[in-house]
């Protein structure tokens, strides 16, 4: 993850909220099945509506874990409980629960992929959601607020993103609800990000199935961003290689995005495409008659800084050209500018 999101609370947690709530309060009980088990707001807009999607198959389950030892109910909530806590997942402090490790007891009686599955496409995208807490594309509106103005892909910073007067991204579960469904509308787990990241690469892939190895959290306030440098390998073949690190050495997050995302693989095709345009341009800023007074590497410097701050510059474009430094390419540009300057 080249950069992190700062988390925007929304109304549209409290989806998620409310099906926490409702194992909370199950855990220590025993007797028949009630609709208090839902706050009595969240039963009458929303539960309601959704019988057959929602409200059946929670009663089913509780109807099941009423019977079980409390150790065995208890440490079932728990599990709900840590499948939500993103951020330690993320660090591999808590494991959240896997669907195919849910006691068949359970997964005989509900199609528990199904239930999550719906609660996120139908009851989240629904039109009772939207009336108590806004719809999706409302949701994008105020994740995109000014602290959230990026502009490319925060994973691969290579595809342009939406602004929030726009139609909303790709939304990704960074633990898929295939997998673990208790995250599923758990906006903590949930981030717009580019279809190609989403679609393309990242897929369906069980995120955590890496050897133990640390993932990036997509709300990680600590975060201060990815470093990426490039080194021209094959010049003739314009292969790059590249080489990532940040301040704080997330040697395990790195790897761990790399392989989630197939960085390497598409940074290596983009730059084999891109490298000569963009340092074509370069010598063009640095040939542009309007800076001829300025010392080459004040000019060099100014190009650096410039497209740094441009919010449509792709994330390798600046590490490409400076790998490109002492390139056949750079050498015949130098050599170019010194013969005009002969004339």
């Amino acid at each position: 993850m080249l950069r992190s999101y700062k988390y925007i609370e929304t109304p549209h947690r409290f989806l998620n909220e409310n099906i926490i709530a409702f194992f909370n309060r199950i855990e220590f009980e025993t007797g028949d099945y009630a609709t208090t088990f839902f706050d009595v707001s969240f039963y009458n807009d929303i539960v309601s509506h959704h019988k057959k999607i929602f409200e059946e198959p929670l009663k089913s389950i509780f109807e099941i874990i009423k019977n079980w030892e409390q150790v065995k109910r208890t440490s079932f909530c728990n599990k709900i409980r840590e499948s939500n806590d993103i951020e330690r997942i993320c660090n591999r402090e808590v494991t959240p629960l896997k669907i195919d490790d849910i006691d068949k007891e359970i997964t005989d009686a509900v199609d528990i992929k199904k239930m999550f599955s719906d609660l996120y496409k139908q009851v989240l995208y629904g039109n009772h959601c939207k009336k108590s807490f806004g719809d999706m594309q409302e949701h994008f509106k105020q994740f995109k607020t000014n602290e959230n103005e990026i502009f490319k892909c925060p994973v691969c910073g290579l595809i342009p993103q939406n602004t929030k007067e726009e139609k909303k991204e790709d939304y990704d579960h960074l633990l898929p609800y295939t997998i673990y469904p208790f995250s599923s509308v758990n906006f903590k787990n949930i981030a717009p990000i580019c279809v190609d990241c989403n679609s393309d690469y990242k897929e369906d892939k069980d995120v955590l199935d890496n050897g133990g190895r640390k993932i990036f959290y997509y709300y990680d306030d600590l975060h201060q961003g990815i470093t990426i440098n490039a080194k021209l390998e094959n010049e003739k073949e314009h292969i790059f290689s590249f080489t990532y690190t940040t301040i704080d050495d997330r040697i395990s997050e790195i790897e761990s995005w790399n392989e989630i995302f197939d960085i390497n693989t598409r940074y290596t095709k983009r730059a084999k495409g891109k490298a000569d345009s963009w340092f074509r341009h370069y010598w063009e800023f640095l040939e542009d008659p309007t800076y001829k007074d300025i010392d080459i590497n004040l000019k060099k410097g100014m190009y650096s800084s410039l497209y740094k701050k441009d919010p449509d510059t792709e994330a390798i474009k600046s590490p490409i050209i400076a790998a490109m430094e002492n390139s056949k390419l750079s050498i015949a540009y130098q050599e170019t500018a010194k013969y005009k300057m002969n004339f």
